[in-house]
């Protein structure tokens, strides 16, 4: 998960296939909501997929930060408070770039170690666009 207000927000649903290969089932983009209406509206979707469970959201540690959004809370207490199982995640930038680069090769099997979703357009939409700066 990676929180947005004034730039986009956006959460996705990963799903292990088999044999270290992934999928994203699902985004949910958003903009200009608060914690309470995302949390609300990550409900809903997991209604919509069926899920009942899920391990874990990996956000980044500074949706922790007690800002001022609201109620005393991070927003990651807020959507705790609402059911989200949050877990901080790591911004290590120069591994997570790494990672993202083994995850789009293809896997010894000949299929992609990472499948994403048709419908998640957004996701489709941004990626091509994400460059790494030398610096």
């Amino acid at each position: 998960m990676d929180w947005g207000f004034n730039a986009p927000g956006v959460i996705l649903w990963w799903a292990h296939v088999g044999d270290g290969h992934w999928h994203i089932v699902r985004e949910l983009k958003f903009q200009h909501e608060t914690a309470d209406t995302v949390a609300g509206r990550w409900k809903a979707v997991m209604k919509e997929l069926g899920v009942t469970r899920v391990s874990y959201v990996a956000a980044d540690p500074s949706m922790w930060a007690k800002t001022g959004h609201g109620k005393g809370e991070s927003i990651a207490e807020t959507l705790q408070r609402h059911g989200m199982p949050m877990l901080k995640g790591d911004n290590d930038r120069k591994n997570g770039w790494q990672r993202c680069h083994e995850l789009l090769r293809l896997a010894p099997d000949g299929l992609p170690w990472l499948t994403v979703d048709a419908t998640c357009v957004y996701g489709l939409r941004s990626l091509p666009a994400q460059v790494s700066d030398k610096r």
